[in-house]
């Protein structure tokens, strides 16, 4: 018999990106992680994790997930509760939206 450990809901959104030998030196996917992941207000972690009510995500994750001289693809972790799994979608969508205020934000040349 086969019984589970533990519980887990976890959704991940991978999206593929140029390789990392194009974009090292300005450290771009690290930057996009880290805007992502910070748990400051506003951002994507604290609106998942304390703004709404019940809370969607127990936390949010971002990295370059797979990085070859070829090819890489950008992930968002988001570690779900069990209300958040119930409305993953409405966790992709967020997720999205805070990816398109990224792009918005870098195309008018302000800080994010």
């Amino acid at each position: 018999r086969v019984s589970p450990v533990r519980e887990s809901r976890l959704l991940r959104l991978l999206w593929p990106v140029p390789p990392e030998t194009e974009f090292r030196h300005c450290k771009s996917a690290r930057l996009v992680a880290s805007l992502l992941s910070h748990e400051r207000e506003g951002g994507l972690s604290w609106l998942l994790t304390k703004a709404i009510e019940p809370p969607l995500a127990t936390s949010v994750s971002a990295s370059l997930a797979y990085g070859m001289h070829s090819a890489a693809l950008f992930s968002v972790s988001v570690t779900l509760t069990p209300h958040g799994l119930l409305h993953y979608d409405e966790v992709g969508h967020l997720v999205h939206g805070a990816l398109a205020q990224l792009r918005a934000a870098v195309a008018q040349g302000l800080p994010p």
